[in-house]
């Protein structure tokens, strides 16, 4: 949040302790995941940093890796929680204060308290999920008041939008994530890939930028942080036995987004009414198998997937019928890859990459488990591997990435600008009906048999037959 000021008061990053600290050892005793607390930090930078650039900085573990903190917080810490403060601490207050106390407090500390636990840290089917979301993210950035055009008077911060966003988490640079953001930040910086456990260079890419003299000029910041990023790592070991596949970086013009939402809510049609094709669904799935993908197959390259996609559709043409949507889906594609090109008046402005030049910038949630890279992981935690060079990593990637499953889609249920695209849609009802007619005996292995079952069931459910009018 005060790279800006370090670099124009020419600080190092130990000046900002003082400031920080005291914040931090308040904030610390509320829930930091709570959209309230980074709304309320927030204020109290910018208010104690008055500078014309800011960046925030998230640094945690990605979407793979967040059933770490949902097992500290799940059923069973409900359940000590109210054990804690409902019988046995009502035995104790019972006799200390009789028995009509006891009934008051057992509404404060039992049942009700259990409630307003589960609601605050978001309950679903008995687990709790204690991690700041896409939406809470978003609204936490929507209430500061430097969205609301509340700063003091003679700020001199211009606008209602942090400049950058750097998210030092795994496989973050998500168009979900992007398309949320957008109105509340200017440019994000994020990986498609792991970011290794030692996290972001700060100090280099600060010191390296101070040299450049490009502090008033936010779009070259975030043109150079990815290549910094990837010198500091050049050397780093990125092997399938230290579980490190690649180094990525990328920095997006958050506010050239709908360049890509546009093609993207064609492709999600055409996909959606290609998966009852029996020849273009097969291409379809052909194409999502072979596209570049990210976190055990939870996320994929979206212009990977399209050129993917193309190719699929050029083999076999004479059985392909010429009534299908595939030159919609063609169109969309195209349109996509030249959206995606990394250019100053683009939506990805840089991107670096070692990986066979096959990340582009932005993934998207597609589903569909890589069989060797989780049985990779699964031997390598078998035979004993105890080096774990990956924010937060994990030893049980099937069964975290299956639980995730539900919960991410329940996520990015709640993106209202994201849903304008229906790629929500063609997940539940298009990419679960090609999963069950191509794996029917293997749903669970690829995706998970029991959101392709509701998935569907939603999708015959919402088809009603028409009401029938009541005879006058």
């Amino acid at each position: 949040m005060l790279w800006w000021q370090n670099l124009k008061q020419n600080s190092t990053p130990n000046n900002l302790k003082t400031h920080v600290f005291t914040f931090l050892m308040v904030t610390l005793k509320n829930d930091i995941t709570r959209p309230e607390t980074l709304t309320e930090f927030i204020n109290y930078a910018s208010e104690k940093s008055k500078t014309e650039h800011y960046c925030l900085i998230l640094w945690g573990h990605g979407t793979e890796l967040l059933l770490d903190e949902d097992r500290r917080y799940g059923t069973e810490l409900l359940l000590a929680e109210d054990r804690h403060y409902g019988t046995e601490l009502l035995f104790s207050e019972g006799r200390r204060y009789g028995t009509e106390l006891l009934r008051a407090q057992k509404r404060r500390y039992g049942t009700e308290l259990l409630r307003a636990e589960k609601h605050r840290y978001g309950v679903t089917n008995g687990s709790v999920r204690r991690y700041l979301t896409f939406s809470n993210l978003k609204e936490a950035l929507r209430n500061t008041k430097l969205a609301k055009g509340e700063l003091a008077a003679g700020h001199p911060k211009s606008g209602n939008t942090l400049d950058i966003i750097g998210i030092d988490a795994c496989s973050m640079s998500m168009i979900e994530v992007a398309s949320e953001l957008r109105g509340s930040v200017d440019f994000m910086i994020a990986s498609q890939e792991d970011v290794p456990d030692a996290s972001f260079p700060y100090q280099k890419i600060l010191e390296d930028l101070k040299a450049h003299n490009v502090r008033n000029d936010v779009k070259e910041v975030c043109k150079m942080i990815p290549g910094l990023y990837q010198q500091a790592f050049r050397d780093y070991i990125a092997t399938p036995g230290t579980g490190v596949k690649g180094i990525t970086l990328s920095s997006l013009s958050l506010k050239e987004i709908d360049t890509i939402k546009g093609p993207l809510t064609e492709l999600a049609k055409a996909l959606l009414t290609s998966s009852s094709n029996n020849i273009v669904r097969k291409k379809i799935f052909s194409a999502r198998k072979e596209a570049q993908d990210f976190v055990f197959g939870l996320f994929v390259d979206l212009l990977d997937f399209c050129e993917c996609l193309d190719k699929e559709l050029d083999k076999d043409l004479e059985q392909v019928p010429r009534s299908t949507t595939v030159p919609d889906l063609r169109s969309a594609c195209k349109r996509i890859r030249e959206a995606m090109v990394v250019r100053d008046d683009g939506c990805v402005i840089e991107n670096q990459t070692v990986i066979e030049k096959r990340c582009h910038g932005l993934s998207i949630y597609f589903p569909l488990r890589d069989e060797s890279e989780t049985d990779k992981a699964e031997e390598l935690w078998a035979k004993g591997g105890t080096s774990r060079p990956l924010k937060g990593g994990t030893s049980r990637p099937l069964k975290e990435r299956s639980a995730r499953i539900e919960e991410l889609e329940e996520d990015f249920a709640k993106l209202g600008e994201f849903r304008q695209t229906r790629w929500d849609e063609f997940i539940k009802h298009g990419w679960s009906f090609i999963l069950a007619e191509e794996t029917p005996l293997e749903l669970d292995q690829y995706y998970s048999a029991q959101r392709v079952a509701a998935n569907l069931l939603s999708l015959h459910q919402s088809q009603k037959p028409p009401k029938v009018a009541e005879a006058a």
